[in-house]
């Protein structure tokens, strides 16, 4: 596959990444995402959507008419679930990536992005599933190691085990680079912290509390991580957990702040 179509099945490095992508975000997270529509360009009218849309359904009813005239080539097939991947029609993805990996059964960048697909419909274990036969193909996969340690933080809210697998595969390959050019281990803290986040907006306090943790185990000295976890804790009701923590805050930082801009300090001494 092209760059272009293997950066496809990847989610960015970043706190906008993470919550783009989570740009799977409804089906990722509650199963409730079937199929999204194109995202409107700013200053753009009704009409004009319209017509975006309607372009990538005959686009896609182009792809799939040419694959169809072509069986037996699945560069076609690939084109077509590639259409489907950007347009949000999982389904259709779906059926022609498999057309696809009938012909070229090793192909691990349509087995990812298979596994993309899935879970933009809401069924993690079926992306795991994929992600893990991708990197049985090719174990250095970059993309099929970020998103199944993703689907795993976020879609099963299990932050513990998606740093045990991140954590394994640096053992092995110490300098893996994801698409976005960062280091795997220079972006797991903020994959960590970022999750939590998301886990919180989410209703999953006691994995975004896991989340927060491992973040702190991976950058010690990095307050903010600290901070959301005792946040967290003291809206749980657990304010005797959170004291610690408020105390390593402040030896971090004493001039650091919560969320709402109170000193930590203010935290220690009421």
């Amino acid at each position: 596959m092209q760059e272009r179509e293997k950066i496809r099945g990847t989610m960015m490095v970043s706190t906008a990444l993470i919550l783009c992508a989570l740009s799977f975000a409804a089906g990722f997270m509650g199963g409730t995402l079937t199929a999204r529509q194109s995202v409107p360009i700013p200053g753009q009218t009704q009409q004009q959507a319209f017509a975006q849309n309607r372009g990538q359904s005959a686009e896609i009813q182009a792809l799939r008419e040419a694959a169809l005239a072509a069986p037996e080539q699945a560069a076609g097939w690939i084109r077509l679930g590639n259409a489907c991947y950007d347009s949000g029609e999982p389904d259709g993805a779906i059926e022609a990536y498999e057309k696809a990996l009938a012909l070229e059964p090793d192909n691990a960048d349509v087995v990812t992005d298979m596994g993309s697909m899935y879970r933009m419909k809401g069924q993690p274990d079926s992306a795991v599933e994929c992600y893990e036969r991708a990197l049985v193909l090719q174990p250095g996969h970059s993309n099929a190691i970020f998103n199944k340690g993703m689907t795993l933080m976020i879609d099963k809210a299990d932050p513990a085990a998606a740093l045990a697998f991140w954590k394994g595969v640096l053992e092995r390959q110490p300098d893996l680079r994801l698409s976005s050019g960062q280091t795997l281990a220079q972006a797991l803290p903020m994959l960590a912290r970022d999750a939590g986040l998301h886990l919180e907006e989410l209703g999953r306090p006691e994995a975004a509390l896991e989340a927060y943790a491992g973040a702190t185990e991976l950058a010690p000295g990095e307050v903010r991580n600290v901070i959301l976890r005792a946040e967290l804790l003291e809206r749980l009701g657990l304010g005797g957990e959170a004291l610690p923590l408020w105390q390593r805050a402040l030896e971090l930082d004493p001039k650091a702040v919560d969320g709402q801009g109170r000193t930590v300090h203010s935290h220690i001494v009421p």
